[in-house]
């Protein structure tokens, strides 16, 4: 997750989340938590999010010990989520999540979502954004120095 602010509080949401419906939520490896959209005055929250978990058996007693870690030899799976998160709201219901086994689900339970929310642009799209930039300056400067340098012949 290099690049990205980490919001461990909500990181701790989503491993406590998985502990309850069947993952190793505490070895949980994290690709990605991204907030993806904001209501002013920022208590609703909604993020992105890309983990790989390891699955525990339904019919598994573990100890507290293998219940926290799980197996190495568990089954790991990738999961696509969203956390939507409503500070103002009692403990029990301000945090809904929901997890996908795609990212077109996941983009489809996002727009739903984030109606009426504030969008926040990923990292990926601002340095997109700054690529174009950076290319179309360029391009421009080449255009500049060129029409400089015919006028000096």
């Amino acid at each position: 997750m290099s690049g990205l602010i980490r919001n461990k509080a909500t990181e701790s949401d989503i491993r406590a989340w998985l502990d309850r419906n069947g993952f190793y939520g505490q070895r949980a490896e994290f690709e990605s938590v991204e907030l993806f959209a904001i209501q002013r005055p920022g208590w609703k929250q909604l993020f992105r999010f890309v983990v790989e978990a390891r699955v525990r058996p339904a019919d598994e007693q573990p100890d507290v010990f293998d219940e926290k870690w799980g197996p190495s030899c568990a089954e790991k799976v990738k999961i696509w989520g969203a956390v939507l998160d409503d500070e103002r709201k009692p403990d029990a219901t301000k945090t809904q999540i929901k997890i996908f086994d795609g990212e077109a689900q996941l983009d489809s339970c996002l727009d739903d979502w984030s109606v009426d929310l504030i969008s926040a642009s990923s990292t990926r799209d601002q340095m997109a954004n700054l690529k174009v930039l950076i290319t179309f300056g360029s391009v421009v400067l080449v255009v500049l120095l060129l029409v400089a340098l015919l006028k000096n012949l």
